[in-house]
């Protein structure tokens, strides 16, 4: 019979804790303040926020809990190769701050939708609005239900409950606070990932005996043979 993993007293006070504070979060920016009374302020926090924020919410927003359940596993099957995905990201950022954000700024736009009514009319700008809601409709139902199945498995909680539970909670305090209690949200959610993954991270190796013997773990796997990269790529063809 397998063993099933419980969460315990502490567990729970960091998932409850991390609710109830993005949800203090929200009220907080909806009663102080400037309480999200125009468009610039709701949608784009005043334009005013730190660097700081901005950076946690960018990186929490590109780690997702897909993320964090789903890389380990495709790396324990794909191995070293899986890195071959991550090569284009620097150089998708380096682009994107020194060549396209200066033309948004210089027109004006703080979207790519806005951009494409300039360009090529409304047509266009609803059109692929569209198609990102879409987007953004089915990879939010992934993100949402990738943490719901990990906790059902060490939880009795039902999944139906988990998923009206956390959807309501982060729509309310995205509703209610704006992009400003997004960001701040994020940065609570972003630090308790780094935690998360850097307490894995020792956790692991020590399980496995150090660095080396993972590196040799691996290595006897086949799992740092860069050769069958075309092979990796074609499982996603």
């Amino acid at each position: 019979m397998a063993f099933k993993y419980h969460l315990g007293v502490t567990d729970y006070a960091v998932i409850i804790g991390s609710l109830l504070i993005s949800t203090i979060i929200g009220i907080r920016f909806r009663l102080l303040g400037n309480k999200q009374q125009t468009t610039k302020e709701y949608l784009m926090a005043g334009k005013n926020m730190s660097m700081f924020p901005v950076i946690m919410s960018t990186a929490a927003t590109m780690i997702s809990p897909i993320s964090i359940l789903g890389n380990p596993a495709e790396s324990y099957r794909y191995g070293i190769q899986l890195c071959m995905m991550s090569l284009g990201i620097p150089f998708g950022m380096v682009l994107a701050v020194y060549v396209i954000l200066p033309v948004y700024f210089q027109c004006g736009v703080s979207t790519t939708y806005e951009f494409l009514e300039l360009r090529y009319g409304k047509p266009t700008r609803y059109l692929v609005s569209a198609m990102f809601i879409l987007q953004m409709i089915l990879w939010m139902a992934s993100v949402l239900y990738s943490p719901v199945l990990a906790l059902n498995a060490v939880t009795d909680i039902s999944m139906e409950l988990s998923i009206i539970l956390f959807g309501s909670i982060c729509a309310f305090y995205c509703t209610v606070g704006g992009l400003k209690a997004v960001l701040w949200t994020d940065v609570l959610q972003g630090l308790l990932m780094i935690i998360t993954i850097i307490t894995l991270y020792v956790a692991g190796i020590k399980e496995a005996g150090g660095v080396t013997n993972i590196i040799d773990r691996a290595s006897e796997g086949g799992r740092l043979n860069f050769k069958s990269v075309n092979q990796f790529m074609d499982n996603f063809d």
